[in-house]
């Protein structure tokens, strides 16, 4: 049974693939995208402000211009965008999703399809302390694009997108639950911690809990350790599990 909410995502992306109606323009490197100010403003708070008459010259001219990052470098530069991130944005504005990675057309590293065996984990513990067994993986895992749920996220905290906010740390959850030891995870860090304001903690906390449910494996990864050892909140968020996890266990400092 279609319902109204169904009827509305439908309706949203036909008015997105038809361009129908279109008054304003988002260019980031090669890609020239025709929206709609009223479906942005609604979803965001930095293109409501953006649109009205003369805060800036995007309310004026109806072009919003976001610059492109070079895609040579793997440095974060909060005053730039990744095209195709931004192309996964608009999806978002009229789909209210966006595509999984096996259905993605980017051409990034990060959206590369590749197979990683995974080892037999040892015993885990999650953040309330609670011990897990192991478990074995024994099959190929495909990666399912920690990095592009990550730069999203950022995108979304960034332009003030809430619901693709929401969306994407559920994504990006779920993702590492399953791919934690996938040769991506030592990156995804870096752009986890580098990406965002120290406040904005949504991955940070997914990250430090995967990596302490499985520091014996993850420690042995040198792109891993690096993080660990260079990003200061990660590693104050892996010694307050720790502490919390002897606790649970009846030690105590």
């Amino acid at each position: 049974m279609i319902t109204p909410a169904d009827s509305l995502k439908y309706g949203l992306s036909q008015v997105h693939e038809s361009e129908q109606h279109s008054d304003c323009t988002i260019v980031c490197g090669p890609y020239h995208f025709k929206v709609h100010k009223v479906i942005l403003a609604i979803q965001s708070k930095y293109f409501k402000t953006a649109f009205k008459n003369g805060t800036f010259k995007e309310g004026k001219n109806g072009v919003i211009e976001l610059k492109a990052a070079d895609g040579d470098t793997e440095e974060f530069d909060e005053a730039c965008d990744d095209p195709e991130i931004v192309k996964l944005m608009v999806e978002y504005f009229y789909h209210l999703d966006y595509p999984r990675p096996k259905d993605s057309t980017t051409s990034t590293k990060s959206t590369r399809q590749s197979t990683k065996k995974l080892r037999y984990s040892h015993p885990t513990w999650d953040s309330s302390g609670q011990e897990t067994p192991p478990q074995a993986f024994d099959a190929e895992q495909p990666n399912v694009n920690l990095m592009q749920h990550a730069k999203l996220f950022a995108m979304a905290v960034k332009y003030q997108i809430d619901g693709l906010r929401h969306l994407t740390t559920q994504k990006f959850k779920e993702a590492v639950a399953t791919q934690w030891s996938h040769e991506d995870f030592a990156h995804t860090i870096h752009i986890v911690y580098n990406s965002t304001a120290e406040d904005v903690t949504e991955l940070r906390e997914i990250v430090a809990d995967a990596v302490h449910a499985h520091f014996e494996e993850l420690q042995e990864r040198p792109g891993v350790e690096a993080s660990m050892r260079s990003i200061a909140a990660l590693t104050y968020g892996l010694l307050t599990r720790s502490r919390e996890r002897n606790r649970n266990k009846g030690y105590y400092y």
